[in-house]
């Protein structure tokens, strides 16, 4: 038997789903019984680590050898070295993938490595090329990366009639927040608008808790070197997520503190966290307004069907208090720890499906995977025929210079723009000087809430730098003629032709950190590491 696996990689829990024999997704439980697996990362010796509950526990008394809330550091440089050997956030986030599904395997005996990993919707082609890494670190054959809000959707529709509405996902995370409005027809869901703060979630609300609790704390017992107590704050930061969980049903949560002959018991109520946090709980508020007006100006849609609210931190009273009072919705929480590696379960199936009817037919290929999967034709051609069309989440443009010398961004493929394109979108560009025998392209990615000309509100991707050499040279505003295509994952294609001589320039952008040999050699030395849980 080989099914995928959907694995919601997520901040700071992560899941993994498979389908079961009715072809209905299932969360596995990890090696403790747990459906959620801290994203967590205890190097405790040299080729040894743990991931999980474990790792998390071992903060409060190893706090320099654990890495945690890894995933926002995806798409960036970011290392941390142990025993002599450095790890990067691609490596990192490879150790707690490969203790996801080899749990998996050994609990439901199903040996695929297959997989489909989700994202954040408001992750750029940097973070979502570093997700894909992780996964071929971690020894996983990635079938396709997918926004969280698609995911949850897609688990939604198979137990909700959601044809011919208009959804809006709102994922609130342990450090992510997304909000994603989508429109289904047919069994086809095709998102329009995305917004989102990849650095929001539910881990910022405990960070405030934690202020909160430290200062009331050293008020009652003057104990002002508390703070510099590394141990006692990672005590105090456990505390402060299980009162936040507790503060989702009790009106209030009592805490006893001791440190170096010290005690306090701290008390804090619902009220009093809803009143510290509402300026983050704001901020989730101005980035669902901002989606709303997008989806008014492109599409002219006014009015949300459904609201899903899911990620772990919507369970907090205050969100749907707060979108019901702000909107007038009546939001739905839908399976929220779990929804979204369900969807990526239901969506990694489908995605084996479409490929292979690339080479074989639509038939023959429900045929082949519900066969290899020991899966009802039925259940897998319904599977199949949930399809899911993705807007590009940050715009992309190519810098420029202006008369004057001044660099600028061309924004050429706005935010929130459907992919794959219809069409390629082309520019004529001109040379700066006379002259001029080459021509060098660099992609940008916008780095800002909103899409700006302004190169600081921009971030270049990573190795996509490529050049034009050898035209004759010739006055300045000689014409070249660029041609961009975006792909339905994502992946931007330049074609750039000197008008003059016809010289053309292809770039298939590589959008990652790492290069192939880096991805390799970090494979091999994951590979070789003992992971437990």
């Amino acid at each position: 038997m080989s099914r995928p696996f959907g694995i919601d990689l997520g901040t700071t829990y992560s899941a993994v789903a498979t389908l079961d024999d009715s072809g209905t997704p299932r969360v596995t439980r990890n090696e403790n019984g747990e459906e959620t697996t801290p994203s967590v990362v205890w190097f405790e010796g040299p080729g040894s680590v743990v991931v999980g509950s474990t790792a998390k526990e071992s903060a409060v008394v190893d706090p320099d050898s654990v890495i945690s809330l890894v995933k926002r550091q995806m798409g960036t440089t970011w290392s941390q070295t142990f025993f002599g050997d450095k790890y990067t956030a691609e490596s990192v986030s490879a150790l707690i993938l490969r203790n996801l599904v080899d749990g998996a395997v050994a609990t439901t005996g199903n040996d695929s490595r297959d997989v489909v990993i989700t994202v954040p919707a408001y992750f750029g082609q940097l973070e979502r090329e570093a997700t894909k890494a992780a996964g071929v670190i971690a020894g996983l054959n990635v079938l396709s990366i997918v926004p969280e809000p698609v995911a949850a959707a897609l688990h939604y529709g198979v137990s909700n009639d959601v044809d011919g509405r208009t959804i809006l996902v709102f994922d609130l995370g342990g450090g992510t927040f997304d909000v994603s409005v989508m429109t289904v027809a047919d069994g086809k869901f095709h998102v329009l608008v995305t917004d989102g703060d990849a650095s929001l979630g539910g881990t910022d609300w405990d960070n405030d808790l934690v202020q909160l609790i430290l200062e009331r704390y050293v008020s009652e017992t003057g104990d002002v070197d508390a703070a510099f107590d590394e141990q006692f704050i990672q005590e105090i930061t456990t505390k402060a997520e299980q009162t936040k969980k507790a503060l989702s049903t009790a009106e209030q949560k009592r805490l006893p503190l001791r440190r170096d002959g010290n005690s306090a018991t701290i008390v804090v109520t619902r009220t009093e966290f809803t009143d510290l946090t509402r300026p983050l709980l704001q901020d989730t508020i101005s980035v669902t307004r901002r989606a709303l007006s997008t989806l008014e100006e492109k599409h002219g849609i006014t009015t949300i069907d459904e609201v899903i609210l899911v990620g772990g931190s919507t369970r907090m009273p205050a969100v749907p208090e707060a979108l019901a009072s702000t909107f007038g919705w009546s939001p739905k929480v839908h399976d929220p720890d779990l929804a979204v590696a369900k969807g990526a379960a239901v969506f990694a199936l489908g995605r084996q499906v479409h490929a292979s009817a690339e080479r074989s037919g639509n038939s023959a290929a429900v045929t082949a995977i519900a066969q290899n999967a020991r899966l009802d034709v039925s259940a897998v051609a319904a599977i199949a025929n949930k399809e899911t069309r993705n807007v590009l989440p940050k715009a992309i443009g190519v810098e420029l210079v202006d008369a004057s010398g001044r660099k600028y961004i061309d924004i050429v493929i706005d935010q929130n723009t459907a992919i794959p394109l219809a069409a390629p979108v082309v520019r004529s560009y001109g040379t700066a000087t006379d002259n001029q025998t080459a021509v060098e392209f660099t992609l940008y990615q916008q780095s800002s809430p909103l899409p700006s000309t302004d190169v600081e509100a921009n971030a270049p991707i990573d190795q996509s730098s490529g050049r034009i050499v050898g035209f004759p040279p010739r006055p300045a505003g000689d014409r070249i003629d660029v041609a961009f295509d975006v792909n339905a994952e994502g992946a931007v294609k330049l074609v750039a032709t000197h008008a003059n001589t016809g010289q053309t320039l292809n770039m298939e952008v590589r959008v990652a950190v790492l290069s192939d040999s880096e991805v390799a050699a970090q494979s091999k030395r994951v590979s070789m590491i003992k992971v437990s849980g």
